[in-house]
C-alpha cells in the first residue's frame, strides 16, 4: 500500500518514531492554525515529556502521545503517561 511506505525505508524497515510524529505535527500544525488551537511539540507536562500538547484558553487541553502499535512497551508508555498527566 502506497500510505505504508512512508513509514519504512528501502530496505523496508520502519522509520524511527519521530518520523511519525513530525509528520503528524505538519498536518496537525494546518489544522490548529486555521482553528485557533495552541499546539506545542514535546512540551514537559508531568512527570515527563509527552509529543503534544493542544490547547485553547486555559481550561481546554490535550496531550497526544504517538507510538507505533508494533512496540513491545507501548501499553506501559501509555499508562505511564496517563498516570503522570
Amino acid at each position: 500500500m502506497i500510505q505504508n511506505r512512508l513509514f519504512y525505508d528501502k530496505n523496508n524497515k520502519l522509520s524511527h518514531e519521530i518520523f511519525a510524529q513530525l509528520l503528524f505535527y505538519g498536518i496537525a500544525d494546518t489544522y490548529c492554525e486555521s482553528n485557533n488551537i495552541d499546539l506545542n511539540r514535546e512540551p514537559n507536562a508531568g512527570r515527563g515529556p509527552i509529543d503534544f500538547k493542544f490547547s485553547r484558553g486555559y481550561h481546554s487541553k490535550v496531550t497526544e502521545e504517538v507510538k507505533y502499535s508494533s512496540i513491545n512497551y507501548v501499553v506501559q508508555g501509555f499508562t505511564t503517561n496517563i498516570a503522570g498527566s
